[in-house]
């Protein structure tokens, strides 16, 4: 007999009441009837559904009528009872915000392989359920199992419960790098879904893995870089921005900075007479100069499409969007504050935000190490391992009776690398399931609003098949996103930007970015509670560590010194005081 439970989940605001990011949560148990109560807080509007045996919701989206959201319910007697979908599938041209019955109709009887990045979960009927991720496992899906019930969501900080637990290794990682290893969460028992891999639960809350997505059939990297290889690519990549229109939406919006990534991606759309708006935020970067805004300032003048230029926030604005990004992405990385005054300023219209993630690695090649391209492959992964984790000081600052070592660290590191197919573009693939998974695509995934639908035309299937091809000692030599924009749009390559200074720019002043840094670490000061956080924080640090600890509150020069391992330290300590235990059984 089934055994009924109530269970309560909280829905807490990311910080900031008028921000709704864009994400889902749901349950599942085989051995439970389920009684879910959902309470929303600040005024969050829920878009959920149920049933006996699951329960899912969404944040339903100020763009949409209530008809959509990433969660729907099919009719019954249909071959699925519901589906959970955030992201995009290029082939169908579909994305979690299209209409309701075009979802339902993909997920009922879905293809056995994907092109696009997305998150998916299926309800079945028969006590079935199922998550898929896509190919590179980008769009995050993370899940638990608590209580005998499968808790998932694309947001982890959704899945907290009472009694949770850091998980060292994922913090250790968080402090080394900026962002975690493989497919944990800073939640001790929380994990994130595979890449590329569909998971089934089926009567049990064991799940049983599959792989849709296979790296060993991707081509290791053989083909040499000549015109023609520069002419194919180019084809290939049209083709995807192509694929990328075809989705639905009211805008097209395009975050430009200097760098080559963004700019092919602006000649696309420049070329078809797309409607677009160019967003840029004037960051300060390489040698502390002003690149981004200037230099695509001067193309939106020249070329003639609409284009913003958004300031840098001043510090105290800066660090309360630190504090935001941190919360949104619950800790998971270091980086990427300065989009929040994007985010804010998309427009009240649900809109493709076209994103370069992807454009280094497949064009570029992750690493410019040509080391890693020569080497036995009985090394490559340590090399790649040292890369990501220089021995630095770290472990002379924490206490190595609370955390593991660099070297236990390393290891695991190289074992969730293992997997990958060995050949040459091996360093590539582990390139692009570290950083771009866990670190630079975060800000796309973790902080963009309902009811907007960020695309990244590099990810598109046949281009990364493509891209792959090649010679990654070819692209260290001669970037294949340089010669694509000198050849086929010399008009927008001729303009100087991230990708290539010019002599004429004197590097800047550090006192901009230090009060910015430094507004941040104060920031996290006052979020971890100052008294109590000293003793809190002296397990986790060697007498050394804690002795940089009390002398970094008070001073600026070694605060300056020691931001950028102690501002991740504190970050793991303010997300234990601002974490709230979204799920949990009430009394009686």
């Amino acid at each position: 007999m089934p055994n009924p439970i109530t269970i309560r989940l909280a829905w807490p605001s990311p910080g900031e009441t008028e921000f709704r990011s864009d994400f889902f949560v749901g349950a599942w148990s085989p051995i439970h009837d389920l009684q879910v109560e959902c309470r929303a807080s600040n005024g969050a509007k829920v878009r959920s559904i149920a049933s006996q045996k699951w329960f899912l919701a969404s944040e339903a989206s100020p763009l949409h009528d209530s008809s959509r959201g990433l969660v729907n319910a099919a009719e019954p007697g249909a071959p699925i009872s519901a589906v959970a979908f955030r992201g995009y599938l290029l082939d169908a041209a579909l994305h979690g915000w299209c209409e309701p019955a075009a979802i339902l109709k993909y997920w009922a009887n879905p293809p056995a392989s994907y092109n696009g990045m997305f998150a998916a979960v299926r309800i079945l009927p028969g006590d079935e359920l199922e998550f898929t991720s896509g190919a590179f496992g980008i769009a995050p899906l993370y899940y638990r199992i608590w209580n005998g019930v499968v808790l998932f969501s694309t947001d982890p900080h959704l899945l907290g419960a009472d009694g949770d637990t850091l998980d060292p290794l994922a913090g250790r990682a968080l402090l080394q790098a900026g962002y975690i290893f493989g497919d944990r969460s800073l939640t001790s028992g929380v994990r994130r879904v595979p890449p590329g891999s569909r998971l089934r639960f089926k009567g049990s809350t064991t799940p049983a893995q599959e792989s849709w997505f296979r790296y060993d059939g991707l081509r290791q990297g053989d083909r040499p870089i000549d015109d023609a290889a520069v002419g194919q690519v180019e084809e290939c990549f049209q083709a995807a921005m192509d694929r990328c229109l075809r989705l639905q939406a009211s805008r097209v919006i395009l975050p430009l900075s200097s760098g080559y990534d963004s700019r092919r991606i602006l000649a696309a759309l420049d070329s078809r007479q797309v409607a677009f708006e160019a967003l840029t935020v004037r960051i300060i970067q390489k040698g502390d100069r002003d690149l981004d805004a200037r230099w695509a300032a001067a193309m939106a003048k020249d070329f003639g499409f609409p284009h913003r230029v958004i300031e840098l926030a001043e510090p105290r604005q800066y660090a309360a969007d630190d504090h935001l990004v941190r919360t949104l992405a619950d800790a998971h990385v270091t980086e990427h504050a300065w989009m929040m005054p994007v985010m804010r300023g998309l427009p009240q219209e649900s809109s493709l935000v076209f994103d370069g993630l992807g454009g280094d690695i497949f064009n570029n090649t992750g690493y410019a190490i040509p080391e890693l391209y020569t080497c036995p492959e009985s090394e490559k992964l340590l090399l790649i391992a040292k890369q990501h984790l220089a021995p630095a000081d770290v472990d002379r600052n924490l206490n190595g009776a609370w955390w593991p070592g660099i070297q236990e660290l390393r290891e695991y590191f190289v074992d969730y690398l293992a997997k990958l197919p060995e050949g040459r573009i091996r360093a590539d693939l582990a390139f692009l399931l570290l950083r771009a998974r866990q670190g630079t695509g975060v800000w796309s995934q973790a902080m963009v609003p309902a009811g907007h639908i960020p695309v990244h035309p590099y990810f598109d299937i046949d281009y990364v098949r493509l891209a792959l091809e090649y010679d990654p000692l070819h692209k260290i030599e001669r970037f294949l996103q340089d010669r694509c924009l000198a050849k086929f749009w010399p008009q927008y390559y001729s303009y100087p930007g991230s990708r290539r200074i010019p002599f004429s720019s004197r590097p800047g002043s550090p006192a901009t970015m230090n009060r910015i840094r430094m507004a941040c670490l104060r920031q996290l000061y006052s979020e971890a509670g100052t008294k109590p956080l000293y003793g809190e924080l002296r397990p986790w640090l060697s007498p050394r560590g804690y002795a940089l600890l009390l002398a970094a509150a008070h001073n600026d020069v070694i605060a300056t010194r020691v931001n950028w391992w102690m501002y991740r330290l504190l970050s793991l300590k303010a997300r234990d005081r601002w974490a709230v235990a979204c799920w949990s059984v009430p009394p009686g």
